[in-house]
């Protein structure tokens, strides 16, 4: 709503606890909990539901097998450690139609991440002028419907494949609706404070959801893999239905006060606060320049927070672009998820596909074991928030676990063979350092811009800046899986492949960070050589 008072927003079922005990309702921290939990299930969900289809590739196209055999090429050695189980399995081999080669499905996750990447800076572009809470339940609404139809082409014997481009077209649209918001809600509830670490525990929704989308979908995938849509697409309309009850999505809507965006930088203004008239002297705007602020959008932002609080407008999408880092960030998040989803997608299909000890696992321990990705994820999120906390320098840190990534997937691959416990832990190690940045990056990095100094006349950047990152992010995701759905079919050693893109990725994705770190390294790197304190 733009221009006024801002209107009030409570929700029904946090009227009927009000009703019920007013010591709730004025409780501050309880709120800040709720607003928390709800927004991690929230989120959690909408990755399960996406995380199911990575699990039933293995029953539409089971690894080994293609109807059209061009998986190895008649150049290709054959070098099957294990008994040459692939041949043996041809006789098995049950293809689901129209998947009777591995790139529909590449396809497939093609049609449904350009469809979530484009929807979202469209989504964000809303998420700043309408209710969140109501965005959030109608995504997590149709996101159900929608996960739910890909189940009953099982029941219904649907071997369209325009049925399945259309409904994973609208899929990736509708779930768009779903980080932009939750990212907006926790950044008007969260201040700058510990910000890293709250949002780094708090982004292991996404490491969960990929771990229940992989179990719970696991528990059908043999027998009947139509429930594994459906079980997830009635989760996440359930949980859209709490979410619409009791999310609160602005603090000022149970009379709470706002948390503090913006870190107070006395450096720039000598002894005197930054909330008093900043004089327009040649001292204070040499001191701006050598921070690389603006002076103007400092003066801009002292006059917004000492006037009456109203609702704001949103910002632009130029506007946001101009906000320094959103390029960067965007650009480095782009590679970052175009690994991430490979393994998001592709991850149980290899680990099946991998000999351990003259075996093959079954696909439903596949599933179970590549969560082992997602909680090394976990770990890394909550490390890398806590470690840009303390030293304050985000892209640093995150740089270093890019760049640390790259020799953990060479030994992922070269050594995870050797032993299931190998596997495992390797697979824990290399989700860490892959996971940590895109983790910090799509969270507290998103939130810190979304709240920029140059904002505070503007507030309602929150999800247009989310919408930007992590759409930008998200087309990689796109090309990233489909690029594996055809060096399946056209390279001699499809798996070194996808690691190998995997480690340029890493390296591409660090690349982008290094001005950023240049602007965070230099000031400390200076006063070391002068012997003051930065």
């Amino acid at each position: 709503m733009d221009g006024g008072s801002r209107r009030k927003d409570v929700p029904l079922g946090i009227m009927a606890i009000r009703s019920c005990g007013p010591r709730f309702a004025q409780r501050e921290k309880a709120y800040k909990v709720l607003a928390l939990v709800l927004t991690f299930f929230c989120y959690m969900t909408y990755h399960m539901s996406r995380k199911a289809i990575s699990v039933v590739k293995t029953k539409w196209h089971p690894d080994g097998c293609d109807a059209a055999p061009n998986m190895t090429s008649n150049h290709c050695p054959s070098d099957d450690i294990c008994g040459n189980s692939s041949a043996a399995n041809q006789s098995d081999c049950h293809f689901w139609k129209p998947f009777d080669t591995d790139t529909r499905l590449g396809d497939l996750d093609l049609t449904f991440l350009l469809g979530y990447a484009f929807a979202m800076f469209v989504s964000g572009h809303i998420g700043d002028r309408v209710n969140l809470r109501h965005l959030l339940f109608v995504g997590m609404v149709l996101s159900g419907i929608l996960t739910g139809l890909l189940g009953l082409a099982s029941f219904l014997h649907i071997h369209s494949f325009t049925y399945f481009v259309v409904v994973q077209l609208f899929g990736g649209i509708v779930q768009s609706t779903g980080w932009p918001s939750v990212v907006a809600v926790m950044a008007n509830w969260f201040g700058v404070g510990n910000r890293g670490f709250i949002l780094g525990l708090w982004n292991s929704h996404t490491s969960f959801g990929n771990i229940f989308g992989a179990i719970i979908p696991g528990i059908w995938v043999h027998d009947q893999w139509a429930w594994s849509f459906i079980v997830p697409g009635a989760i996440i309309a359930g949980m859209g239905v709490v979410v619409f009850l009791f999310l609160v999505v602005d603090p000022e809507d149970v009379d709470c006060t706002s948390p503090q965006h913006h870190l107070v930088h006395a450096s720039a203004v000598a002894d005197k606060s930054v909330h008093t008239a900043v004089n327009d002297d040649a001292e204070t705007v040499s001191l701006l320049h050598a921070r690389g602020e603006d002076y103007n959008s400092l003066s801009a932002s002292s006059y917004a927070e000492n006037k009456p609080r109203t609702s704001s407008s949103a910002v632009g999408f130029t506007g946001a672009l101009r906000i320094p880092g959103v390029i960067e960030y965007s650009l480095c998040l782009f590679f970052s998820k175009f690994m991430n989803y490979i393994f998001l997608y592709w991850l149980p299909v290899y680990v099946h596909a991998v000999c351990i000890n003259g075996s093959y696992l079954t696909p439903e321990n596949s599933a179970f074991f590549s969560s082992l990705f997602d909680l090394g994820g976990i770990i890394g999120g909550v490390v890398l928030g806590i470690v840009s906390d303390r030293t304050g320098a985000r892209a640093t840190s995150s740089f270093v676990m890019l760049i640390l990534g790259i020799p953990a997937l060479y030994l992922f691959h070269e050594y995870g063979k050797q032993s299931l416990a190998a596997l495992l832990s390797l697979m824990a190690l290399t989700g860490m350092l892959l996971n940590g940045p895109y983790s910090l990056i799509t969270t507290a990095v998103a939130a810190d811009l979304g709240t920029h100094e140059a904002l505070k006349e503007s507030q309602k950047a929150k999800a247009t800046v989310a919408a930007i990152i992590d759409g930008t992010g998200s087309i990689g995701a796109a090309i990233g899986p489909y690029v594996v759905g055809i060096g399946l079919q056209r390279v001699c050693d499809p798996w070194r492949f996808v690691v190998n893109t995997c480690m340029g990725a890493s390296l591409l994705s660090a690349v982008f960070l290094l001005r950023i770190c240049y602007k965070e390294l230099y000031p400390h790197c200076r006063s070391t050589s002068t012997g003051h304190k930065p």
